[in-house]
């Protein structure tokens, strides 16, 4: 059974933490990015291995709905709404 990420806190003020437990490093390229309601991209890092903490900081953006995703080899293989208080 894979575990699924875990985004916390949700809703959130300022950083979003985001927990992806056994990413595998498959030599795939892996990416975490956040968006807006607009679709504007607000955050994007490289995810390199499993079982790591990342965080986004969304205090500098206006209150409201996020969707947090995971692309491997530009293919959304997870996503999250998140609200931004």
């Amino acid at each position: 059974m894979v575990k699924e990420p875990v985004v916390f806190p949700n809703p959130t003020n300022d950083v979003l933490s985001i927990c992806l437990p056994e990413i595998q490093n498959t030599g795939s390229t892996q990416i975490l990015q956040c968006h807006d309601e607009a679709g504007n991209l607000v955050g994007s890092r490289g995810v390199t291995s499993g079982n790591e903490l990342y965080t986004i900081n969304l205090s500098g953006f206006n209150s409201g709905l996020y969707v947090v995703s995971l692309l491997k080899d530009r293919v959304v293989v997870w996503k999250k709404e998140v609200v931004k208080q």
